[in-house]
């Protein structure tokens, strides 16, 4: 399973990187997962729109659905992502 990390307003979130319209990888280009203003992740396949502190898709194909979000945390100075079985 590939994930990522946003920073976002200085609140760190994860998800899965997967599509929920689609099942593919929000990154068509690696680490390339934010619309141009910076606002939004977005899925490069066919634009849909997600919040980047909910996961919540605001636009495209998939509105209503969400990204799988994974939990993070901070330990010494490190961020560690817990993915659930």
């Amino acid at each position: 399973m590939r994930a990522f990390i946003v920073n976002h307003d200085g609140r760190h979130c994860a998800y899965v990187n997967r599509c929920p319209h689609t099942g593919g990888p929000l990154d068509v280009w690696p680490n390339e997962f934010l619309t141009e203003d910076g606002r939004h992740l977005i899925c490069a396949t066919h634009g849909a729109v997600f919040v980047p502190d909910t996961g919540l898709c605001v636009g495209g194909p998939c509105v209503g659905d969400a990204l799988q979000s994974l939990s993070v945390h901070r330990e010494a100075g490190t961020l560690v992502v817990t993915c659930r079985e």
